[in-house]
C-alpha cells in the first residue's frame, strides 16, 4: 500500500474516479460493506482495468484509514462532543465532498511522524477514535503488547495467507504458486505469499486444494487439533473458512458439521467443501437459542468430541484489512455483542461429551469480547477447565489480531 497512494494522488484520472466514487457512496445513509460495495460499483464500470481498480480501492479505503484525524481537521476540539462514539463517525465524515475530503488525506498521506505526540493523539493520527483507546489500554496490560506499534501497524495491510486443503499435494501446489510468480513463505499448512498476480486465477485454488485464511484465523483452528475419526461441531461456521480446515486435518475420517443462523453461509459452506474435494461436511441451521439436537453420530459417543465457537464479534482485529470496521461500533451494540457471544458459547457446550475440547475465539482485542467471556463461562461452568487462552496475530505476527481459548469438559 506504501506505494499506491504517491501512484494515485499522482495519476488526476485516477483520483478524478476516486472522487466521483467517493461522492457516490457518501450518498448512502447507512455505511454499507465498503469492499463489497467497491467490487459490486466495479462490475458495472468497464473502463476499469485491474491496476486502475487495485489503486483506486486502496485510494478509498485511505479514507477509512485516516478518516478520524480528517474529521479531527474540520472539528477540531468538538471531535469528541460531535462525534462521540465510532458509529458516529460515517455520518460526520459523508457530510465532506470529495474536494473537502482528498486535499486533507493528501495531507496526511504528506505528513511526518512525530514521537511527541500522546496516545490520544497517536490513535487520531493513524485514523482511531478516542473511543477505543480504553479498550486498546486494557488490551495492552493483558498481553504486554508494544501498543503503539499495534496502531501504526493498523495501516498497513497484512500479507495474502493461504492455507493447504491437502498436504499430500504440498509439493506440486509450492509448484504451481511459483509457476505462477508467486513468492512463498512457507510455514506448514499455512502460506504467506506475494506477487502481482491474483490467486485467484491459481490453478491450486480453483482446484480447492488451497484457501484464502489469514494466519491468526489458522491458529485458532489449530488449537482445536481436529484428529482423525472425531465427530466435531463448527458452531459458528460462516463462509466455512475453519470449516474446511477442520475437514482437512480429519483426514476423511470422522465428520465436521457446520451450522450457521445465515442460509446462505451454509450454502458457501456446501460449495467449498465440493470444491475442496471434502465429502465429510455436512450442515445444520443454528439460531443459537437453544442447545441443538445431536447428530446420530454424536448422540452415540455421548456428545461432540470437539466444538470450535468462533463467535460474532466486532471484527476489531481486522482493521488492517477493513478499515470501515472501525466506523460501526457504539457501546450498546458492544454490550449486544457480548450478550451474545456468551450465549453462543453457553448453548454450544451443552452439545460436548465429557473429556471433550471446547474452542472459543474471536477476531477481536476487546477484552470484554474475550477473556471477560471466558472468565464468566467458568464461573458458571465448574465442570470446565481452562487449558489455553491468548491473543494471536498482530504484534507478534503479521497477520490480523485473534483471541482463542481452549476448555476441557471435566
Amino acid at each position: 500500500m506504501s506505494s499506491a497512494p504517491q501512484t494515485l494522488f499522482s495519476h488526476p484520472n485516477r483520483l478524478r474516479h476516486m472522487g466521483l466514487l467517493w461522492d457516490s457512496l457518501r450518498l448512502q445513509k447507512e455505511l454499507p460493506q465498503v469492499d463489497k460495495w467497491l467490487s459490486d460499483k466495479f462490475k458495472s464500470m468497464k473502463q476499469y482495468g485491474s491496476t486502475d481498480r487495485k489503486l483506486i480501492s486502496d485510494g478509498m479505503f485511505l479514507v477509512f484509514r485516516y478518516g478520524v484525524w480528517i474529521l479531527e481537521q474540520y472539528l477540531g476540539r468538538d471531535l469528541e462532543r460531535r462525534v462521540a462514539e465510532p458509529s458516529e463517525i460515517w455520518e460526520s465524515l459523508r457530510s465532506f465532498d470529495s474536494a473537502s475530503i482528498f486535499p486533507k488525506l493528501i495531507e496526511r498521506m504528506a505528513a511526518v511522524e512525530n514521537n511527541d505526540r500522546n496516545l490520544r493523539q497517536t490513535l487520531i493520527f493513524e485514523g482511531i477514535h478516542p473511543w477505543y483507546q480504553t479498550f486498546l489500554e486494557a488490551r495492552a496490560q493483558k498481553s504486554n503488547w508494544d501498543l503503539e506499534g499495534w496502531i501504526q501497524s493498523q495501516n498497513v495491510r497484512p500479507p495474502l495467507w493461504l492455507r493447504i486443503n491437502h498436504l499430500d499435494q504440498k509439493k506440486a501446489i509450492l509448484q504451481n504458486l511459483k509457476s505462477d510468480g508467486f513468492e512463498v513463505e512457507d510455514l506448514g499448512s499455512a502460506l504467506k505469499v506475494s506477487g502481482n498476480k491474483g490467486i485467484y486465477s491459481n490453478l491450486s485454488y480453483q482446484n480447492g486444494l488451497l484457501e484464502v485464511q489469514d494466519y491468526a484465523s489458522q491458529s485458532i483452528g489449530d488449537t482445536l487439533l481436529a484428529k482423525p475419526g472425531e465427530i466435531i461441531w463448527d458452531a459458528c461456521a460462516g463462509g466455512g473458512g475453519k470449516t474446511m480446515q477442520i475437514a482437512s486435518a480429519l483426514g476423511g475420517k470422522g465428520a465436521v458439521l457446520a451450522s450457521d443462523i445465515r442460509s446462505w453461509k451454509l450454502e458457501e459452506v456446501k460449495r467449498r467443501a465440493k470444491k475442496a474435494k471434502f465429502h465429510n461436511v455436512r450442515t445444520m441451521a443454528w439460531d443459537s437459542r437453544k442447545a441443538p439436537e445431536l447428530p446420530r453420530e454424536a448422540l452415540t459417543r455421548g456428545g461432540f468430541d470437539r466444538i470450535l465457537v468462533d463467535a460474532p464479534c466486532s471484527s476489531s482485529g481486522t482493521w488492517r484489512r477493513n478499515p470501515d470496521t472501525k466506523f460501526r461500533l457504539n457501546q450498546d451494540e458492544l454490550k449486544s455483542l457480548t450478550d451474545l457471544q456468551f450465549n453462543i458459547l453457553s448453548e454450544a457446550s451443552k452439545a460436548l461429551r465429557p473429556s471433550g475440547t471446547l474452542v472459543y475465539g474471536t477476531c477481536s482485542f476487546f477484552v470484554e469480547e474475550n477473556e471477560a467471556i471466558i472468565e464468566r463461562f467458568l464461573a458458571e461452568n465448574g465442570q470446565f477447565k481452562l487449558c489455553q487462552m491468548q491473543m494471536l496475530g498482530a504484534p507478534k505476527d503479521n497477520a490480523d489480531s485473534m483471541f482463542v481459548a481452549a476448555l476441557i469438559k471435566g
